[in-house]
Protein backbone atom coordinates (compact mmCIF):
# COMPACT_ATOMS: atom_id res chain seq x y z
CA UNK A 1 0.00 0.00 0.00
CA UNK A 2 0.98 3.55 -1.11
CA UNK A 3 -0.25 6.89 0.05
CA UNK A 4 -1.62 8.96 -3.24
CA UNK A 5 -0.50 12.08 -1.40
CA UNK A 6 2.32 12.09 0.60
CA UNK A 7 2.50 12.19 4.56
CA UNK A 8 2.61 15.87 5.18
CA UNK A 9 2.41 17.22 1.67
CA UNK A 10 -1.18 18.76 2.72
CA UNK A 11 -1.34 20.51 6.38
CA UNK A 12 -4.41 21.61 8.24
CA UNK A 13 -3.42 25.20 7.20
CA UNK A 14 -3.27 24.44 3.68
CA UNK A 15 -6.50 23.52 3.45
CA UNK A 16 -8.25 26.07 5.81
CA UNK A 17 -6.14 28.68 3.33
CA UNK A 18 -8.12 27.67 0.43
CA UNK A 19 -11.05 28.69 2.35
CA UNK A 20 -12.28 25.28 3.61
CA UNK A 21 -14.22 25.75 6.81
CA UNK A 22 -12.84 23.74 9.86
CA UNK A 23 -14.84 21.17 10.04
CA UNK A 24 -14.30 20.31 5.88
CA UNK A 25 -10.65 20.67 6.96
CA UNK A 26 -10.74 18.11 9.70
CA UNK A 27 -12.86 15.81 7.12
CA UNK A 28 -10.44 16.56 4.37
CA UNK A 29 -7.38 15.60 6.90
CA UNK A 30 -9.03 12.41 8.09
CA UNK A 31 -8.98 11.10 4.24
CA UNK A 32 -5.41 11.50 4.23
CA UNK A 33 -5.07 8.53 6.59
CA UNK A 34 -8.06 6.85 5.17
CA UNK A 35 -8.61 4.34 2.19
CA UNK A 36 -9.34 6.75 -0.35
CA UNK A 37 -5.49 8.23 0.04
CA UNK A 38 -4.58 4.48 -0.73
CA UNK A 39 -3.26 2.72 -3.38
CA UNK A 40 -2.31 -1.22 -3.92
CA UNK A 41 0.65 -1.49 -6.07
CA UNK A 42 1.92 -4.14 -8.04
CA UNK A 43 5.78 -4.65 -7.38
CA UNK A 44 6.73 -2.97 -10.50
CA UNK A 45 4.44 0.26 -9.64
CA UNK A 46 6.27 0.06 -6.24
CA UNK A 47 9.87 -0.14 -8.11
CA UNK A 48 8.69 2.63 -10.05
CA UNK A 49 7.63 4.75 -7.51
CA UNK A 50 10.80 4.49 -5.69
CA UNK A 51 12.86 5.83 -8.60
CA UNK A 52 10.49 9.26 -9.06
CA UNK A 53 9.89 11.86 -6.31
CA UNK A 54 6.93 11.41 -4.43
CA UNK A 55 5.19 14.42 -5.20
CA UNK A 56 5.32 14.31 -9.01
CA UNK A 57 4.82 10.34 -9.11
CA UNK A 58 1.18 10.52 -9.93
CA UNK A 59 1.77 12.75 -12.79
CA UNK A 60 3.88 10.38 -14.45
CA UNK A 61 0.92 7.46 -14.78
CA UNK A 62 -0.74 6.19 -17.94
CA UNK A 63 -4.31 6.73 -18.40
CA UNK A 64 -4.71 2.84 -17.96
CA UNK A 65 -2.66 2.84 -14.22
CA UNK A 66 -5.26 5.97 -13.35
CA UNK A 67 -8.14 4.39 -14.14
CA UNK A 68 -7.43 0.91 -12.71
CA UNK A 69 -6.96 2.80 -9.61
CA UNK A 70 -9.66 5.03 -9.67
CA UNK A 71 -7.21 8.37 -10.21
CA UNK A 72 -8.74 9.50 -12.81
CA UNK A 73 -9.75 13.08 -11.64
CA UNK A 74 -6.58 13.19 -9.88
CA UNK A 75 -6.05 16.93 -9.48
CA UNK A 76 -2.61 16.96 -8.27
CA UNK A 77 -1.15 18.42 -5.28
CA UNK A 78 -1.37 22.75 -6.36
CA UNK A 79 -4.69 22.72 -4.82
CA UNK A 80 -5.46 21.24 -1.10
CA UNK A 81 -9.13 21.79 -2.11
CA UNK A 82 -9.74 19.82 -4.99
CA UNK A 83 -7.65 17.02 -3.00
CA UNK A 84 -10.85 17.30 -0.61
CA UNK A 85 -13.17 16.82 -3.09
CA UNK A 86 -11.29 14.03 -4.94
CA UNK A 87 -10.79 12.21 -1.88
CA UNK A 88 -14.56 11.99 -1.09
CA UNK A 89 -15.39 10.60 -5.25
CA UNK A 90 -12.26 8.46 -4.76
CA UNK A 91 -14.26 6.74 -1.34
CA UNK A 92 -17.28 6.65 -3.14
CA UNK A 93 -15.80 5.14 -6.23
CA UNK A 94 -14.02 2.31 -3.97
CA UNK A 95 -17.00 1.47 -1.76
CA UNK A 96 -19.14 1.24 -5.36
CA UNK A 97 -16.77 -1.19 -6.78
CA UNK A 98 -16.07 -3.27 -3.55
CA UNK A 99 -19.78 -3.66 -3.87
CA UNK A 100 -19.84 -4.93 -7.07
CA UNK A 101 -17.30 -7.70 -6.23
CA UNK A 102 -18.51 -11.15 -6.08
CA UNK A 103 -18.83 -12.80 -2.41
CA UNK A 104 -15.85 -15.37 -2.05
Amino acid sequence: MERIVPEGAVTFEDLTRTGLGREQAEAAMARLSGVANQCILTREEQQQRAEVAKRAWLDTRSEEFRERHLLTDWPGLADPAQLALFHGRREEALLERMALQPAA
